[in-house]
C-alpha cells in the first residue's frame, strides 16, 4: 500500500465516523420554560420580600378612609370625616414635604407662588 492510499483511508473513515456521529446522536429533548409559572413564582417572591422604604410600589394598601384623608378634596367634608377616623384608629395623617405645594400654591413660605 501507498501512503497517499493509507492517508486516503484514514480521512475517508474520519469523515464517515462524522457523519455517523453526527446522524445517529439524536439531539437532547428540549425542556421549554413554563414562562406562565416562572412569572408566577417571580411575582410572588418579590410581594413575600417586598420593602416598602426601598421600592414605592410595595407600599402596603390603604383603606379607602387612608386613601381618602391622603388623596381627598381638600375641605370636603367627607374627606374630614375619613381623617378623623383614621386618626382615631391611630392611623398616620398626611403631612406636607418640605418644597412641597400646597392646595393654595403656598411653599413652606408665607409668600404664594
Amino acid at each position: 500500500m501507498q501512503r497517499r492510499e493509507l492517508v486516503d483511508i484514514f480521512a475517508n473513515a474520519a469523515v464517515g465516523a462524522a457523519v455517523a456521529a453526527t446522524i445517529g446522536a439524536s439531539p437532547p429533548a428540549a425542556h421549554a420554560l413554563d414562562f406562565d409559572a416562572f412569572e408566577q413564582g417571580e411575582v410572588a417572591r418579590d410581594t413575600a420580600q417586598c420593602n416598602p422604604k426601598l421600592d414605592p410600589k410595595c407600599a402596603p394598601k390603604l383603606t379607602p378612609d387612608e386613601a381618602l384623608c391622603k388623596y381627598g378634596v381638600p375641605g370636603a367634608d367627607a374627606r374630614t370625616a375619613a381623617c378623623r377616623r383614621v386618626r382615631d384608629a391611630g392611623g398616620l395623617l398626611p403631612n406636607s414635604k418640605t418644597g412641597e405645594r400646597n392646595v393654595k400654591g403656598w411653599v413652606d413660605n408665607p409668600i404664594a407662588l
